[in-house]
C-alpha cells in the first residue's frame, strides 16, 4: 500500500512539474503576443500620421503623368513589403509552433495520467482480488 501511494505521490509531482513548464511556455507565449500588439500599436500611430498627411496634400491636384517610378524604387518598394510579409509570418511563428508544443505536450501528459490512472485501477483490483482470497481462505479454516 504504501509503494502505491509513493507512486500516486510520483505521479503528482510529476503533474506540477509538467504543469509548470507548460504555465512557464504561456507566459512567454503572452509576452511574445504583448510586445506584437505593441509594435502593432506604434505602427498604427505612424499609420495615422501618414494617413492625415495624405489627407492634408489631398486637396492638391495630382498630375499622374508625372509620377514615375525608377526600376531601383519598383524594386525598393517590392523588398519592403516582401521583407514586411517575411518578418510578420517569421514573428508569429515561433508563437505558432509554441502553441503547437505546448499541446502537444499537455496530451502527452493526459495519456500518461490516464495510463497511471488505469494501471492504479487494476492494482487495487488486483489487491482487492488477493484480499477476498485471504478472506475466503481464513473462512475456510
Amino acid at each position: 500500500m504504501g509503494a502505491l501511494l509513493a507512486f500516486a505521490k510520483d505521479v503528482d509531482v510529476k503533474h506540477d512539474k509538467g504543469h509548470g513548464r507548460l504555465r512557464l511556455d504561456l507566459d512567454r507565449a503572452e509576452e511574445r503576443i504583448h510586445a506584437l500588439e505593441t509594435c502593432q500599436k506604434t505602427l498604427e500611430v505612424e499609420f495615422t500620421k501618414v494617413t492625415s498627411a495624405l489627407k492634408a496634400t489631398e486637396n492638391a491636384p495630382i498630375d499622374v503623368g508625372k509620377i514615375m517610378f525608377n526600376p531601383r524604387m519598383v524594386l525598393g518598394i517590392i523588398g519592403l513589403v516582401a521583407s514586411i510579409i517575411t518578418g510578420n509570418w517569421l514573428t508569429n511563428q515561433p508563437i505558432r509552433d509554441q502553441l503547437v508544443r505546448s499541446d502537444e505536450r499537455q496530451k502527452a501528459m493526459e495519456d500518461k495520467i490516464d495510463t497511471l490512472q488505469r494501471q492504479m485501477e487494476m492494482r487495487r483490483l488486483e489487491i482487492q482480488g488477493v484480499s477476498n482470497d485471504v478472506q475466503q481462505l481464513r473462512r475456510d479454516k
